[in-house]
């Protein structure tokens, strides 16, 4: 097994709709979290951008394929992001999509280029993948300047939350890596992986999108104590 210096893991609490958004108002954020993910395939279209606030935001627009919330083309996911596009923003695409969309490559290559941090998403919604699967993924990752690989999966018995924390122990961290269970192991396993490095550990500010998510100020408040 590799030996992984000590991470300092991140939590992202995630905005999926109006209401989520409307919900910020007086909110203490750095309280709660250290990025800000917006869902813009959740949010209606003549939706403003949100100013200036206390921390980065992360703009995710998933189609319907990759688990999000509408049927959307690869072009006007890109041009949502550069809507709401500001210094320091983190953007988030799909590893699938990097793979299979020269348009998608390119945005992110000049997103990358302009400083934006990458997050290179793989979800499975079913179970926990083989381990060549995921590799190959995580070079997708590397090839487009990632400056994380992302990896949810659905962990439902404990020989799942395994294998994937065993991948997780044994994968270089180049890019960092954000590994988080789904489904029945979720709220255990995600503790457990960002008390190991996890890099991006997300959870939620009023409902959970996905089985084993925990709420955000929760889990920075468990991995504050961690670190005491």
């Amino acid at each position: 097994m590799l030996d992984h210096p000590p991470t300092l893991p991140l939590v992202v609490a995630s905005v999926n709709n109006g209401e989520d958004l409307r919900s910020l108002a007086g909110m203490d954020l750095p309280q709660c979290c250290d990025l800000l993910e917006i869902r813009l395939d959740g949010l209606a279209d003549d939706v403003a951008p949100l100013e200036d606030g206390p921390i980065p935001l992360l703009l995710t627009p998933r189609c319907m394929e990759e688990g999000g919330w509408r049927g959307w083309p690869i072009a006007e996911r890109i041009a949502a992001v550069n809507c709401w596009c500001r210094p320091g923003c983190w953007i988030d695409l799909e590893a699938s999509t990097l793979e299979t969309s020269p348009e998608a490559r390119q945005a992110a290559r000049t997103w990358v280029a302009e400083g934006h941090p990458l997050v290179c998403s793989f979800h499975d919604f079913s179970g926990v993948p083989e381990d060549s699967h995921l590799d190959h993924y995580r070079e997708v990752a590397r090839n487009v300047g990632a400056t994380v690989f992302k990896v949810a999966a659905t962990a439902n018995d404990f020989d799942s939350l395994l294998r994937l924390a065993n991948w997780f122990h044994r994968t270089p961290r180049q890019p960092k890596l954000s590994v988080m269970p789904m489904g029945r192991f979720g709220l255990s396993g995600r503790l457990l992986l960002a008390t190991a490095g996890s890099f991006l550990n997300y959870g939620f500010l009023r409902e959970a999108s996905v089985p084993g998510q925990w709420r955000a100020a929760e889990m920075r408040a468990l991995l504050q104590d961690s670190r005491a």
